[in-house]
């Protein structure tokens, strides 16, 4: 319950990071959003966190864009969209964490790209998307470290 709490808090600052265009950089802006949901997945934590629990955070995550940012209401079913294949794409990875993790950010950033292109029939630039997935990637790798430095820096230390 106390996982569910603090994956919830991440994915409401998250949210609350992208609506305020925070890491926009060049005129690119991360996918702070994608990638919360790409680090509760691969993250260590993962382990942990069972398949309910995910779903009930999806469940969570989309009740509060309904009732609070209306307007990520779609963006937000997409990233619960990709989320759920990224989750069953990772069994057929590599087994490494930080490989997978990287893997399932490119994976994922076109997927959701790619989806919301479908659904609100608009363009799909190849070479924004390209952009912010290389973004995306470097953000992931720093926010990765940045984790396991504040939270898992203790589990070497004890072993």
């Amino acid at each position: 319950m106390i996982r569910l709490l603090l994956f919830t808090f991440l994915l409401i600052a998250a949210l609350l990071l992208a609506t305020a265009n925070f890491f926009v950089w060049g005129g690119v802006s991360a996918n702070l959003l994608l990638l919360t949901w790409l680090l509760i997945l691969f993250g260590r934590f993962e382990k942990s966190v069972g398949s309910w629990e995910i779903l009930i955070l999806a469940v969570i995550f989309l009740a509060i864009c309904f009732f609070y940012f209306g307007f990520w209401l779609k963006p937000a079913f997409a990233l619960v969209l990709v989320a759920g294949l990224i989750s069953v794409l990772r069994r057929f990875l590599t087994g490494n964490e930080l490989a997978d993790f990287l893997i399932g950010n490119a994976v994922a950033i076109f997927s959701f790209y790619g989806l919301l292109a479908a659904v609100e029939w608009s363009g799909f630039s190849f070479v924004t998307v390209g952009w912010e997935a290389l973004y995306n990637l470097v953000l992931g790798i720093l926010i990765w470290f940045l984790f396991d430095f504040l939270f898992f820096q203790h589990d070497q230390a004890s072993s």
